[in-house]
């Protein structure tokens, strides 16, 4: 034990034990020369993956570098996405046409850009058209067939993403939906509910007959 404690920490050549552990014959120097491999392998690795740990978390830059160039790269690609809305603009008067949209998706200038940007192409073609209606909704006086080329690449961006926010805008068109078609029954119950007031000989009419007879 004496032996291989000071052979392990340095304290003398571990030359000199093999030789002489050679010279007694057997094993015990093969066993021995084992114990020096698995020592130095050992001691090897622990050293070198500490040193890497350490240079791995030196090369991770801070969380707010990290956020400073994901903002960054978005922005690069609004600015991208809307040059490519502004060689597209016939009329280069700073807004997109529901025409022009259209034209974009069915000819896939748009689609592949947007696969770029991890928006799936199958929803831009099915729902790009859908948020064109959304933002005219939303800029009044701009009219229902064009709106700014900033408000489109603004509502685009903001479907990119890997919580798939592609699927909430689905959900959010299916609530539209649901309120729009709610609004209108409501406005056919009104409706029912005036024409029965208007009906000459109404049920107060007919209970008064009954009270008369």
């Amino acid at each position: 034990m004496k032996t291989l404690f000071i052979t392990m920490f340095g304290g003398a050549d571990w030359i000199e034990y093999y030789d002489a552990l050679e010279e007694m014959g057997g094993a015990c120097h093969i066993v021995y020369l084992c114990f020096i491999a698995f020592l130095q392998l050992s001691l090897l690795n622990i050293v070198t993956s500490f040193f890497v740990e350490q240079a791995m978390k030196i090369s991770i830059p801070p969380v707010l570098q990290l956020a400073e160039e994901r903002i960054d790269e978005e922005r690069q690609y609004a600015k991208e996405l809307h040059r490519l809305f502004e060689e597209l603009d016939k009329n280069q008067n700073g807004f997109i046409e529901r025409e022009e949209l259209d034209h974009m998706v069915s000819h896939g200038t748009i689609t592949s850009y947007l696969r770029f940007l991890d928006i799936d192409p199958t929803w831009s073609k099915e729902h790009l058209l859908n948020v064109f209606d959304e933002v005219a909704e939303q800029q009044p006086g701009q009219g229902e067939e064009r709106v700014t080329i900033k408000a489109i690449v603004e509502r685009i961006m903001a479907a990119r993403g890997f919580a798939r926010s592609t699927e909430i805008n689905d959900l959010v068109v299916m609530l539209r939906q649901v309120q729009i078609l709610q609004q209108q029954m409501m406005n056919d119950i009104g409706r029912m509910g005036r024409n029965d007031d208007d009906i000459p000989g109404s049920t107060d009419d007919y209970s008064m007959g009954r009270q008369d007879s």
